[in-house]
């Protein structure tokens, strides 16, 4: 038998709100509309580690926010020459929890199902 190999991660996708951006759930607006905007502490840097070694995303079920105004926001707070690619529900029409989501990432990013 042989010996079993590691995976190689090809891709990480981050979620938005909460995780690389402050998120205000009273705001009902896009995020890249609010007048103040804020990344999360120590985003940054986890973007810029694993930048160089995978190809790191963004996957957010956010109600308001398409694909741009995603990028908007991350521009904003110095976060967007991290990202690859952005996937939302606003601008796929189906969200997370929905596979069509995960399958259309899989395609695009050209990854294994697995």
């Amino acid at each position: 038998m042989a010996p079993d190999r590691p995976r190689l991660l090809r891709a990480i996708l981050f979620d938005w709100g909460g995780t690389l951006m402050e998120d205000d759930p009273a705001n009902t607006t896009a995020m890249a509309e609010w007048p103040d905007v804020q990344r999360v502490p120590g985003a940054l840097e986890a973007l810029a580690a694993c930048r160089s070694h995978i190809t790191v995303c963004v996957a957010t079920n956010a109600t308001v926010s398409r694909d741009e105004e995603v990028w908007n926001a991350l521009s904003r707070v110095g976060l967007a020459d991290g990202i690859k690619h952005v996937f939302s529900r606003q601008s796929l029409g189906f969200g997370k929890q929905d596979p069509r989501f995960w399958q259309h990432v899989q395609a695009e990013l050209d990854l294994p199902p697995q």
